[in-house]
């Protein structure tokens, strides 16, 4: 158990527990290892055979409190939270308490929101990503560019990007609702016909599993060059 073999350690605690059902610390650390591999239901077994013979062990209430938290069952877990606190333990098991409890609060809120805005400044010697020369040998002959982009230009760039994203988790269940956001601007300081516009979002349900997500999403997007719409898509 304390190198950290938690299955084997499980294994081995349980059949020794067919044994001795009634030793209490064979009974901990069944719970404990139980616990550590997030079978939560034989660790609240577990801990409730020792609370039985030694109703008073604060330790192990708190080990319950987590295996409940584990199990979904948060107002009991607050409820064994409660029964410590009420026998005035040391501070520093006090706060670990509060800290529990605030961690417990936090994952009852269904809502969970992030985001990032990115803002930076850079100078490209070639805008246009025009060729070294503005003559061109092809196969049928010389070919001359013209316009904006036959010859290098010189500018400013000013970015920024801001993304949003925002999950609705649905009360023990493994159901999400996910949307995002996705804002860009490039703004040239003189060659405003590449000033760049795009906004991207998509909003729909996730399915979550212990080893994947899967998702459906119906999405937008709008890419604007200079003053005009480049390209929309939905799907």
């Amino acid at each position: 158990f304390y190198a950290g073999h938690y299955q084997l350690a499980y294994g081995l605690l349980l059949r020794a527990f067919e044994k001795e059902p009634d030793n209490l610390e064979l009974n901990f650390y069944l719970g404990r290892s139980a616990f550590e591999i997030a079978d939560y239901e034989m660790a609240v077994m577990a801990y409730e055979r020792i609370l039985i013979a030694s109703p008073d062990e604060n330790r192990v209430k708190l080990e319950l409190a987590r295996a409940f938290y584990g199990l979904g069952a948060n107002n009991t877990a607050r409820k064994y939270c409660t029964e410590v606190l009420a026998a005035d333990p040391p501070e520093t098991v006090k706060k670990n308490i509060e800290r529990f409890l605030s961690a417990i609060e936090k994952s009852e809120d269904p809502h969970f929101l992030k985001g990032q805005l990115t803002w930076g400044v850079e100078w490209n010697n070639n805008v246009w990503a025009a060729p070294t020369t503005g003559n061109i040998a092809t196969v049928i002959g010389d070919v001359v560019l013209t316009g904006a982009s036959a010859a290098k230009t010189q500018d400013w760039v000013i970015s920024a990007i801001l993304t949003l994203e925002h999950t609705y988790r649905y009360h023990h269940t493994n159901y999400n609702w996910k949307s995002d956001l996705t804002l860009y601007q490039a703004e040239y300081n003189e060659t405003s016909a590449l000033d760049l516009q795009f906004l991207g979002w998509s909003s729909g349900p996730e399915w979550a599993y212990k080893t994947h997500r899967r998702q459906l999403k119906a999405f937008g997007r709008h890419i604007g060059l200079g003053n005009e719409e480049y390209m929309g898509s939905i799907g």
